[in-house]
């Protein structure tokens, strides 16, 4: 069988087991896997919430499951690690081509989400993270940190290895891999942020990319997006699903990794994770591990 035939047979399994999936046996907590629940994620949203967090944030509710995001990775033959995610859905290779051919959604959910916020300016925290994050000297680091200034609302930039995009408040909304999660609020306590706020308890990091990607995103009514974003720059756009909030971002992070330049983050409410998976997977995406993306990009 080609890669195109698997890829496409991947697609019809996939979007039978959603159809198959009930709506209708809403799930009180999780199980755990991901080692937090919805108890304590609520509990965080109380604490940490104030009166200048943005919509967004705020939004963010003790959440009904409708559909369980984790029980659906499962039915799809998902292999998990010991933290609860997504290395696989049981045959490695074949999301290699599907990454290289198709589109791809994967659970990015290790990843690190915060909300930042400062009355005065930002330079000084990105100018440490980018230091942090990179080898590269201070001069050019408070260089690619001021141009931030030139990012509108609505906007979005990749700053060495992480992404950045400016809300409408005045925020930022900052997306890392797992090894920088420690290092942003390091940076935001050091450079006294007056709101360095962890989403990840709260949200799920959905990640899709493929050369296929816009064609599922103009299903989705949400290929603005990527056609509204140039070579410098990142469009993301605030959505409701199921009055639940959902950010959609530009990445450019896979430029150049053989998988299509075209990419977002979904930045989506745990409450509805499994409805937009679900809906991502029907628009014509497929369900990868991250074993796989990690793969390509490590030796791209």
């Amino acid at each position: 069988m080609t890669s195109t035939a698997q890829s496409h047979s991947s697609v019809f399994n996939q979007r039978e087991n959603m159809k198959r999936t009930s709506i209708d046996s809403p799930l009180a907590v999780r199980r755990g896997r991901r080692g937090r629940s919805l108890l304590s994620a609520s509990d965080d949203a109380n604490k940490k919430a104030t009166p200048r967090a943005s919509s967004f944030e705020t939004s963010l509710e003790f959440p009904k499951i409708d559909l369980d995001l984790e029980q659906m990775q499962e039915d799809l033959g998902a292999k998990f690690c010991q933290e609860g995610f997504v290395l696989n859905y049981g045959n490695y290779e074949e999301e290699q081509k599907i990454l290289k051919n198709e589109c791809a959604v994967i659970d990015r959910s290790m990843f690190g989400v915060y909300r930042i916020f400062s009355r005065t300016d930002y330079d000084q925290f990105f100018e440490k993270l980018l230091l942090r994050a990179v080898d590269g000297q201070r001069s050019d680091a408070r260089v690619v940190s001021q141009s931030l200034k030139e990012v509108r609302a609505g906007q979005g930039k990749r700053l060495g290895n992480f992404d950045v995009y400016r809300q409408e408040s005045g925020a930022f909304l900052v997306v890392v891999n797992r090894a920088m999660k420690g290092m942003v609020e390091e940076c935001a306590r050091v450079s006294e942020l007056e709101q360095c706020v962890n989403l990840a308890a709260r949200t799920v990091l959905l990640t899709v990319c493929g050369p296929k990607t816009k064609e599922v995103l103009r299903m989705t009514g949400l290929v603005d997006v990527l056609e509204n974003s140039d070579a410098g720059t990142h469009a993301h756009k605030v959505f409701g699903f199921e009055n639940r909030p959902v950010v959609c971002c530009k990445t450019n992070e896979f430029v150049g990794m053989n998988i299509g330049d075209d990419a977002v983050n979904f930045v989506v409410d745990e409450g509805v994770a499994g409805q937009v998976f679900s809906a991502i997977i029907k628009a014509g995406a497929i369900a990868v591990g991250t074993e796989a993306l990690d793969e390509i990009c490590n030796n791209t």
